[in-house]
C-alpha cells in the first residue's frame, strides 16, 4: 500500500506516476470537497473509491 500525503494536482501527478495511469482503489479520509474531487480523479474506471462522508458539505 502506498500513501500520498500531497494535495490537489501534486497528488494527482504522484499517483498517476506511481500507478501508470490511476489507482485501483482510493481511500479518501478527509471529507472535504477538494479531497473528494481529487479522489474521484485518481480512481480508475470500475475500481473502488471509499470516502469519509461529508454529505452536509458537498454535492456530487
Amino acid at each position: 500500500m502506498d500513501v500520498v500525503s500531497s494535495r490537489g494536482e501534486d497528488a494527482i501527478a504522484s499517483v498517476k506516476e506511481m500507478t501508470q495511469g490511476g489507482a485501483e482503489s482510493v481511500l479518501e479520509c478527509v471529507g472535504s470537497k477538494s479531497a473528494m474531487a481529487t479522489a474521484i480523479v485518481l480512481v480508475e474506471r470500475s475500481c473502488m473509491l471509499a470516502c469519509r462522508t461529508a454529505a452536509d458539505r458537498i454535492s456530487i
